[in-house]
C-alpha cells in the first residue's frame, strides 16, 4: 500500500488548496498510521508553502480513524491523470455512531443560566478583561463579562463568562475565568461554537479551550467552524459529536502541545 501511495502522490500537487491537502495527510494516516509520517512529510514538502512546524501540528492532531481514507488520495491522483497498474484497494471503514449519553442537570445550572443573563457581551468589557489581554483577544468571540462568586474563582470575582451549549444551541452550562486565568464550571460541560458551522467546505476544528478556538478563527478570519471542548478529555467526544451531525464533514482535532 505504502508503494501505491507514493506513485499516487507523484501526479498531486502539495501546493493544493488547505482542505484537499489536509485530506491527504488523513488519508495516507488512515492506511499506514504513524508509519506514513515520513511519506506525508516527503510529499508536503515538495510544497512552495510547506512549515515543518505546522505539519507536525497537523499530522498528530489527525485520528487513523478519522473517516478518510486512502481512497481520497487515489481519487486526488486519478483526477491529475494516475493510472494504477492494478485494482487498489483500501481500508474499509465502517462509521461508529457514539454511544448516546444523557447528562443529568448541574445542580448548578440555575446560577450558570442567571450568570449568562447579566453578563455584559459588548467587545470593550471582554477585551478589557486581564485574562482577555494576556491573550490578546480584542473581542468579545462570544463571551461575556460579569461578577461570579465561587470556590475555585473567588468570591465576587471579575470573570470572562463563555457560554457552553448543545449542538443544538441549548444553554447547558458557562466556563467563567477570574484574573489570574483560574477557570470554574457552572452547570454541565458543552461546546462553544466559534465561525460558520453552516458551510460544510470550510475546515472543523474541535479544540480545547475559549481562547484557543479564538486564535483558529482570527487565523482563519472567520472563514472556518471551531468548536471549544472545555477539557482535553472531551475532544474526541465532542468530534464524534460533530461528525455524528455532520456525517460528510472532515472534523480535525486540535491537540495544544502539552495534551
Amino acid at each position: 500500500m505504502s508503494a501505491d501511495l507514493k506513485a499516487a502522490l507523484a501526479y498531486v500537487s502539495p501546493d493544493t488548496g488547505r482542505d484537499e491537502w489536509l485530506r491527504v495527510l488523513m488519508g495516507i494516516k488512515s492506511e499506514l498510521g504513524d508509519e506514513g509520517r515520513a511519506l506525508a512529510e516527503e510529499w508536503s514538502a515538495g510544497g512552495e508553502t510547506f512549515d515543518p512546524r505546522a505539519f507536525s501540528a497537523t499530522w498528530r492532531s489527525i485520528r487513523a480513524d478519522g473517516g478518510i481514507t486512502g481512497a481520497s488520495v487515489f481519487h486526488a491522483a486519478k483526477a491529475a491523470g494516475w493510472r494504477p497498474d492494478k485494482p487498489i484497494e483500501t481500508r474499509a471503514r465502517t462509521p461508529q455512531k457514539p454511544a448516546q449519553r444523557t447528562q443529568e442537570p448541574s445542580p448548578t445550572l440555575p446560577y450558570a443560566r442567571a450568570i449568562w443573563q447579566r453578563v455584559d457581551r459588548s467587545d470593550y468589557a471582554v477585551a478589557g478583561h486581564p485574562y482577555a489581554v494576556k491573550k490578546r483577544i480584542r473581542h468579545a468571540a462570544g463571551a461575556g463579562r460579569a461578577t461570579v462568586t465561587g470556590s475555585l474563582v473567588g468570591e465576587r470575582a471579575d470573570c470572562i463568562v463563555v457560554p457552553m451549549r448543545t449542538l443544538a444551541g441549548e444553554l447547558v452550562g458557562v466556563e467563567c475565568i477570574n484574573p489570574e486565568g483560574k477557570k470554574q464550571t457552572f452547570g454541565n460541560k458543552g461546546i462553544l461554537i466559534l465561525g460558520n458551522d453552516l458551510d460544510p467546505k470550510l475546515p472543523q476544528l474541535v479544540v480545547e479551550g475559549w481562547a484557543c478556538a479564538v486564535g483558529w478563527f482570527l487565523i482563519h478570519k472567520g472563514n472556518i467552524a471551531v468548536y471549544a471542548a472545555f477539557t482535553k478529555s472531551r475532544l474526541r467526544p465532542v468530534a464524534e459529536q460533530v461528525e455524528a451531525k455532520y456525517p460528510r464533514r472532515t472534523i480535525v482535532i486540535c491537540r495544544e502541545a502539552d495534551a
